[in-house]
């Protein structure tokens, strides 16, 4: 006779025994999925590591050549900028000879304006001399010109004596020049009539001669006055400036 504690002892081993089994393989399948799991995302891992280490160094590469690139432009550039660096300096110092040259030039301008202008400043001073003395003679002259208009004025009689006292003269000159001719004949005349040497001659020719002699006297002494009257009048007008117009 089977005993029932033992049946169930044994269907309780046996349940227990699936049980563990059962667990078991769960277990197993879950410990199987895990790795897979686990072996999968290590492996997309590597993956993705593996990619972005790729791009990275694509990236990398891109970028160096980029910097290359941008290397030689700049060293390009730089060659270009030294070129022109050099070429400004060629030109700088030809500027700079230049202009110590054109320096020169202006110094040597300079002092030429200076000597030019020191000069004209010794000139302009004396043109100012000039100027003064000029006005002053100016005025000298005005001055004296008025006295000579006053002194004019008042000895317009002067002038106008002599005039008739010239004219007289000239006239008594006339008469003379007449009565000498007159006295000749007479002269020769009276002589005759003295020598009785002629009955033409006139009783009264030495009559008319004295006469005639008398008269020529009295036109000298006349022309002598009136002379020395004219000769006064031109000292009178040489002592006070005047100059006799011309006639």
């Amino acid at each position: 006779m089977v005993d029932k504690k033992n049946v169930s002892s044994m269907y309780a081993r046996a349940g227990n025994a699936k049980t563990t089994v059962l667990a078991g393989v769960v277990c197993f399948a879950l410990g199987v999925a895990a790795g897979s799991a686990f072996i999968s995302h290590n492996a997309n891992q590597e993956i993705i590591v593996e990619r972005e280490n790729h791009q990275k160094i694509i990236q990398e590469h891109s970028t160096l050549i980029s910097e290359n690139n941008q290397l030689r432009s700049d060293l390009s550039e730089a060659e270009q900028s030294l070129t022109a660096t050099n070429e400004r300096e060629q030109k700088t110092s030809q500027s700079v000879t230049e202009f110590q040259d054109k320096s020169t030039n202006l110094q040597n301008e300079n002092k030429k304006l200076s000597a030019e202008l020191k000069q004209l400043k010794i000139t302009l001073e004396e043109q100012e001399t000039a100027v003064e003395e000029l006005t002053a003679s100016n005025e000298a002259l005005k001055e004296r010109t008025e006295i000579q208009n006053e002194v004019l004025e008042t000895s317009k009689v002067f002038f106008q004596d002599q005039l008739r006292l010239q004219k007289e003269v000239n006239d008594l000159h006339t008469q003379r020049a007449k009565l000498i001719t007159t006295l000749n004949s007479l002269v020769k005349e009276c002589q005759i009539y003295l020598d009785g040497t002629s009955w033409d001659a006139k009783s009264d020719s030495c009559d008319r001669k004295k006469v005639a002699s008398d008269r020529l006297k009295k036109i000298d002494e006349s022309i002598d006055a009136k002379q020395a009257k004219i000769v006064k009048i031109d000292q009178t007008t040489e002592a006070i400036g005047l100059q006799k117009k011309a006639q």
